[in-house]
């Protein structure tokens, strides 16, 4: 079994297809993606995303990383989303 640790942003730039878990943090729900890339040329704060589970794409922006949302190498548990600390800093 895969460990469950929140990755950084470059990491998740870097992934791939390989899936990782999306977590918000205003929602309790996880979202399985497998690709998250950059969307446009003109705004590099923007990233898409495919979601796995609804089977279509989003928007991510960038600079809220780790704020509003977040990547896990594997879906966590309830206690270590919980445990993990969200960044506050602007």
């Amino acid at each position: 079994m895969k460990l469950a640790r929140i990755l950084t942003l470059d990491e998740v730039i870097r992934m791939g297809d390989e899936l990782m878990w999306l977590e918000y943090k205003t929602s309790s729900m996880l979202e399985p993606q497998s690709v998250i890339y950059p969307t446009s040329p003109y705004d590099d704060n923007l990233l898409g995303r495919y979601s796995v589970s609804f089977q279509c794409g989003h928007v991510q922006i960038q600079s809220l990383y780790g704020r509003q949302w977040r990547c896990w190498t594997a879906k966590p548990s309830e206690e270590q989303r919980k445990a993990a600390k969200w960044n506050e800093v602007n």
